[in-house]
């Protein structure tokens, strides 16, 4: 008879890595943000015995969460989101599969939206540089191939800034495409720019755009200074870039559900225009100031069935966290 055994409480880091335009890796970018697990350049990177995925911090991690059963650092990781449960141990302490490479490219941003950085702020909280430098890049690239880790699950582009505000997106997702050819390569965006298929040629598989409604006026009381034609061009030449170039590449759009945008009426008008683009829709429930009380969790299941049986519930890191994850 198999014995089961309670889930135990693990975290993402113990077999992920977060890095930062700036070079800093963090505990993750939820309260770990602050918490620097390590600062890296390019020399450090090609130096001799330096494994990126195997630093002394990373092992305490996993030391703690996997053998001493205790949260590594109690003040920081009881306000994390990314602290989670699994059903069984680990005792691997120096793990050669990556389960998520998350990178953000650019710390900049060309929208303000009221819960993020404030856009006139960022140069100014944030010493340079601002944006991940290629060669840095190449470095965590040969690096991670030099030391063995011969898996990683999935690379998002995805930070504090937006992807796209990188002016050489496509040729860091082609360096890793290289190195990883198996590796599905997402990017998350606010989409208020011109498509450029030189994304999907150089590797992207996955292009997840955040656009909070399906109406002009309720989408920039979230996305200031951003543009809901502009967002939805963006998706409509990135699906038409798909189709055209006959690559199998997943657009989901993705649809923070606030006060202002949760009406059976605008749900089901972003229904209809992923459908017509053939793309996915995921709506969003967040925790934050402006959110929907229409929905929790299990009625939005229900509404979704009923207005758009193909789209998605996809619940953030702190509404798992708050609902019991931990």
């Amino acid at each position: 008879m198999r014995q089961e055994h309670p889930p135990y409480l693990a975290c993402i880091m113990c077999d992920s890595l977060y890095i930062k335009a700036n070079g800093a890796m963090p505990c993750w970018c939820d309260a770990g943000e602050t918490l620097i697990l390590e600062r890296l350049d390019a020399g450090k990177l090609a130096g001799e015995g330096f494994d990126l995925f195997n630093i002394e911090p990373l092992r305490l991690i996993r030391r703690a969460f996997h053998i001493e059963g205790r949260l590594p650092f109690p003040e920081v990781c009881r306000r994390c989101c990314m602290v989670e449960q699994r059903e069984a141990p680990s005792s691997d302490l120096e793990p050669r599969r990556l389960r998520l490479l998350h990178v953000e490219p650019s710390w900049l941003c060309n929208l303000d939206c009221p819960l993020c950085i404030p856009r006139d702020q960022r140069k100014i909280l944030a010493a340079p540089p601002h944006q991940l430098d290629a060669s840095l890049w190449k470095e965590v690239i040969d690096n991670l191939r030099r030391t063995g880790v011969t898996q990683i699950d999935t690379l998002h582009f995805e930070g504090k800034g937006d992807p796209l505000m990188h002016p050489r997106l496509a040729h860091l997702i082609e360096a890793f495409h290289g190195a990883y050819p198996s590796t599905p390569i997402m990017v998350t965006t606010n989409g208020n720019f011109h498509f450029d298929e030189a994304l999907f040629r150089s590797g992207l598989r996955h292009l997840r755009v955040s656009v909070d409604g399906a109406r002009a006026d309720s989408y920039v009381r979230y996305r200031r200074l951003g543009s809901w034609e502009r967002a939805y061009r963006f998706m409509a030449d990135a699906a038409a870039a798909r189709d055209r170039l006959g690559l199998p590449v997943r657009i989901e759009w993705k649809y923070i559900l606030f006060e202002w945008n949760d009406s059976d009426a605008e749900m089901l008008e972003a229904y209809e225009l992923a459908t017509a683009l053939g793309i996915e829709l995921s709506f969003c429930l967040t925790p934050w100031a402006g959110k929907s009380r229409r929905f929790d969790m299990s009625t939005l299941d229900v509404k979704i069935a009923e207005l758009a049986p193909q789209a998605h519930n996809r619940p953030t890191p702190h509404l798992k966290m708050d609902q019991g994850a931990r």
